[in-house]
């Protein structure tokens, strides 16, 4: 089925909430209450046979009662009634529904199963998808909707995270509002008896306000359609994984599903996709992804003060599958012109571990000048005095705003101080 019939879970223009409710701590009125307080412009119609209204929002009796046909349902009801609930949402001609029954967890694990075939049995004829069930929901801030659950709203940007675990979803929130990071979706998919991985991978790399995509990732059950996805979005968008259990299935033997930690390394590299080993790797990259401009180019160039740390991240750019760049005669000349003829070749650029602050910037402006670097300048070192020198990568940034460039700083507390200049 194409991404676009996914329009109707990330871009609807109105939402019902079935099984809404004023009941403290239900999920019915979590979910009114962070629809109701974003800024999503569409009429949100809570379904709720015992009230007239919440907030001031009239209540319906039924889903059949609905004064227009909803792009979006949010599920809220006890998980029996879920697979009646979709098959009346599908008659009425709605796209998708986010399913988020209370008491759900607490099943037993066949009768999980059997809730879910009867839950596909209800939606295959009209077709409508599934989020769910269970996960913590959906949040696509661009357009201010907030179908989840989370205690918090989350800012626009152009990244998006997709999740298997509940708890890192709410985690991923609490850290973007720390650092003013915004996304593009966020989402939650629960035990994927519909939508699965694959799925979202190929509506968000064609998605035009997506440019990163974030994974966490505990288990794949769709592997060659998950490749597929994982392909055809990577070719287009960095695409970054957590999957945990590096160590534990060396100690105790993978479930169903599971398998070897091995294998998801090579699939996730077969599918070029970079995979990150922990949690502040991948809120660190995250962060790069969000804030720098995206390259139009595999080829960077390292410039530093310190001849070790530029042959390092030079070794971290080769191991991840990037190219260092190629100087051409007057790149090499205007370094050489800045730097005397015993500056590094072969893509890092050593000013030198006394390098003032004009010998960087004059060595930034060389190499953003060079026609096929797309370039990378990593910051002083600590033996360089850079408390003073911070400004250097700066006053060279400044003129050049329209490159895209990176700069990084080795430090302890000394030389820490300078990350601000």
């Amino acid at each position: 089925m194409s991404a676009r019939s996914l329009d109707a879970l990330f871009r609807p223009n109105s939402v019902a909430v079935v099984g809404a409710s004023a009941d403290p701590g239900h999920v019915g009125t979590v979910i009114m209450r962070n629809l109701l307080g974003g800024k999503f412009l569409g009429p949100v119609m809570p379904v709720a046979p015992d009230l007239a209204e919440i907030d001031g929002i009239t209540c319906y009796k039924s889903v059949d009662t609905l004064p227009l046909t909803p792009d979006l349902a949010v599920i809220c009801t006890g998980p029996e009634s879920v697979p009646e609930t979709l098959r009346e949402l599908g008659r009425r001609g709605v796209g998708a529904a986010v399913v988020l029954p209370p008491g759900y967890a607490k099943l037993e694990r066949e009768a999980k199963r059997s809730l879910q075939a009867r839950m596909l049995e209800a939606a295959a004829p009209s077709g409508i998808r599934i989020l769910g069930p269970s996960g913590m929901g959906l949040l696509v801030p661009g357009i201010g909707l907030n179908c989840s659950l989370a205690n918090r709203d989350a800012n626009p940007g152009r990244m998006a995270f997709i999740s298997q675990s509940a708890s890192l979803f709410t985690a991923v929130l609490d850290w973007a509002h720390t650092k003013g990071i915004g996304f593009s979706h966020i989402l939650s998919l629960g035990d994927r008896v519909d939508l699965k991985y694959a799925d979202i991978l190929d509506y968000m790399a064609s998605d035009p306000n997506t440019r990163s995509i974030l994974l966490y990732v505990e288990t794949v059950t769709d592997a060659r359609s998950f490749m597929s996805a994982s392909r055809a979005a990577a070719r287009n968008k960095p695409l970054l994984v957590v999957k945990p259990g590096r160590k534990l299935w060396t100690l105790f033997p993978p479930g169903p599903g599971e398998g070897r930690d091995e294998v998801y390394d090579e699939a996730f590299r077969r599918a070029g996709m970079l995979r990150v080993g922990e949690i502040d790797t991948l809120f660190d990259a995250a962060e790069t992804l969000a804030r720098a401009r995206p390259l139009s180019g595999d080829h960077l160039a390292v410039l530093t003060n310190g001849g070790s740390m530029g042959i390092m991240a030079a070794d971290a750019l080769l191991d991840g599958g990037g190219r260092l760049a190629p100087f051409d005669a007057d790149t090499g000349r205007s370094l050489s012109g800045v730097l005397g003829p015993n500056w590094q070749r072969q893509g890092v650029v050593d000013m030198g571990v006394d390098a003032a602050p004009a010998l960087y910037a004059e060595s930034l402006r060389a190499l953003l000048r060079a026609p096929r670097s797309q370039r990378r300048a990593g910051g002083p070192c600590a033996l360089s005095r850079s408390i003073s020198r911070g400004n250097g990568p700066g006053r060279g940034r400044s003129r050049c705003q329209d490159q895209p460039h990176r700069a990084g700083l080795l430090h302890g507390l000394r030389s820490g101080r300078g990350r601000g200049a």
